[in-house]
Formats: structure tokens, sequence, C-alpha cells
């Protein structure tokens, strides 16, 4: 007579691997493929739901201890794979090791403030994240930001929002070369950065005003 048993499926997930061994314990050798699928799900089937409460509850555990062992260095390689907006969304204020890991310069100095679809087009993030990063992120982190980039809808919103001192170029998305001509053309930016820096950032602005307008006429 054949016998049929189990083996454990390769690179298993930690909750399958639970119920994989739990069900090898608890079942006998079985004579044949239906009658072995038949047991495993009268087995399975009749596992409370308190049983998976306790397993999912474990490894919870277990997982919060691999990230704790972690270095930050291998969590900001991860959260790199992410866009920054939702970084900052998501992590900001969270617990003290994960907002530790959103002040990263990696997440703040170069800041898209926006959304690219993979249309290639560019658009406004929701009011709703835009209001957490307005009245919230933005003031937090406006000391280590040094670029920005910013889509016409929103971006007075969040110049607006709190002052850049090491602020030193904007990218603008969807604006209209007279648009942005009449926005910067005879302004003046006071953002409390180094002298040189601030003449550097007009200077660059005027030229390339200059430029937009030879072409516009």
């Amino acid at each position: 007579m054949r016998t049929y048993t189990l083996t454990r499926p390769r690179y298993s997930f930690s909750v399958h691997v639970w119920l994989f061994d739990l069900i090898k314990r608890n079942l006998t050798d079985q004579s044949g493929s239906q009658s072995l699928y038949d047991a495993v799900v009268n087995f399975v089937h009749s596992l409370s739901n308190e049983e998976y409460k306790k397993t999912f509850e474990k490894w919870f555990e277990r997982m919060q201890l691999c990230i704790d062992s972690q270095a930050d260095e291998i969590l900001v390689i991860i959260f790199k794979k992410l866009a920054k907006v939702e970084v900052l969304y998501s992590l900001f204020d969270v617990n003290k090791r994960l907002n530790k890991i959103s002040h990263d310069t990696a997440f703040t100095n170069d800041l898209p403030i926006l959304m690219s679809a993979s249309d290639g087009l560019i658009y406004s993030l929701p009011d709703l994240i835009l209001d957490r990063f307005c009245s919230y992120i933005l003031p937090k982190i406006h000391e280590k930001i040094e670029w920005l980039h910013l889509e016409s809808r929103s971006m007075e919103r969040i110049l607006l929002a709190t002052n850049y001192p090491n602020l030193y170029e904007i990218s603008l998305h969807n604006i209209q070369p007279k648009t942005a001509i009449n926005l910067f053309t005879g302004k003046i930016f006071y953002y409390y950065s180094s002298y040189d820096r601030h003449i550097k950032s007009i200077n660059e602005i005027n030229s390339r005003i200059n430029f937009w307008s030879s072409l516009i006429r």
C-alpha cells in the first residue's frame, strides 16, 4: 500500500510554516491523495479563530524583532524604493525610530511634493495628504529642504506653508512659462540662508526668466 506524506514547501511564509507543521503533527499517514486532501481540509476547518489570532500575534512579534535587530541603514535602503512623499507621510511620527529615518536627508533634501503617474504625467497630491504636509510635516523638516519639486495647483500653498532657509532650487511642473514669469519677475525671496547662496539663487532665477522671455517673444 502506498503511503502519502506531507513535505514542507520551499520558501515558506512564517504563518504557512506554522500551519504546515501543525497539520503534520496532527495527521496520520493517508492511503491516497484524496484522503490526504480531505483530512487536511477537515483539520483546517476545525481550527478556532483564537488559534489563528494567537499565531498572527506571535508572527507580528517575530517580525518586530527582525525589524528591531536591523540597522537603520538597511531600512533606509528599503524605503528608498518608495516615493519620498510616501515615506514621509507614512513614517512621520509613527515611533521614535521610524521618525528618525523619515528625517534622513535621503528623504528631505531633494523633495518632490507631487505624484508622478506611469504615463509620465504630473499630478497634485490628494488634499488629505497635502493638508498633512503643509500643516505638520513641512514645518518640521523645512530646514533640511534644499530642492523642491512642485506642480502648479499646489505650489503656492506649499511655498506659504513654512519658511525654507536652505532652499536654493525649485522645479516647477505643469506651469506655463508666462505664469512663471509673472510669478517670479520683480519678486524678492527672503530665505534666511547665506548671502552668497541667496544672491546666486536670485541671479539664476533672473537669468532663467530672461531666457523664457526671449522664447515667448
